[in-house]
């Protein structure tokens, strides 16, 4: 009976993991953490960001800024997005140090965030370039209009 019962829940992780963790940055990339809108790894009911995930249907600037655990880091500052300029299968810009942003007791050390300048980038639907090719065109362009 607990066999079946742990293959169950296996289960259920393993076939909305992949689902849903393509669809946020890292998603799949949060130590010790599978099912990131879930209280916990088995399904189950929704965390904060799952609730917040579900009413936005995907991620959003708006979901990226958003603090859903109130632990004062955002949803993209936790993920590795502190831009908010991820989109779906592109490489995040940050993928170490993470921590889950429905859980407020897991936070991220601020110093791999505190001193990015987000200025000027913004969420491109049809990007595919990596976070740091974007940061250095940012640049390229900042400069040629300063000349």
């Amino acid at each position: 009976m607990q066999a079946a019962l742990f293959l169950a829940a296996l289960l259920a992780v393993v076939s909305s993991r992949p689902e849903y963790s393509a669809r946020i940055p890292n998603g799949d990339n949060v130590p010790g953490y599978y099912s990131l809108g879930h209280r916990d790894d088995s399904g189950g009911p929704r965390n904060a960001f799952g609730n917040a995930y579900g009413s936005a249907g995907k991620w959003t600037v708006a979901l990226c800024q958003q603090d859903s655990d109130g632990d004062g880091q955002t949803n993209g500052q936790e993920l590795g997005d502190p831009c908010c300029i991820w989109t779906k299968g592109t490489a995040p810009n940050q993928t170490t140090g993470l921590s889950h942003p429905g859980l407020a007791s897991s936070m991220r050390d601020p110093v791999l965030f505190s001193k990015i300048n987000c200025t000027g980038l913004t969420m491109s639907q049809t990007s595919t370039a990596t976070w740091p090719l974007v940061a250095a065109w940012s640049c390229v362009i900042s400069i040629w209009s300063c000349l």
